[in-house]
């Protein structure tokens, strides 16, 4: 095999994969952009319903963390560091 064929297979492959790139991203920006147009045609009650949704989400995240550290033996009341006087 010469340089030049392995050169050529190199840039053959290397534009495969910037095609599967290219598809990705237009297929991932399109999902987006008709999320993002769902949200621009919803009525008042579909966006304080997905409000809500995102809040009970975030609420949920919270109270796993919260959960960690209330079951990990770390004392919160107690400072790592003495506070400066």
């Amino acid at each position: 095999m010469s340089v030049w064929e392995t050169i050529r297979r190199w840039f053959t492959s290397e534009a495969a994969s910037a095609k599967d790139l290219v598809r990705d991203l237009e297929s991932e920006w399109s999902a987006e952009l008709d999320r993002k147009e769902a949200g621009l045609s919803a009525t008042p009650e579909e966006h304080l319903e997905r409000l809500q949704d995102k809040i009970s989400d975030n609420t949920s995240a919270f109270d796993e963390i919260r959960a960690k550290i209330e079951s990990s033996d770390v004392d919160l009341d107690s400072p790592d560091e003495p506070s400066p006087t």
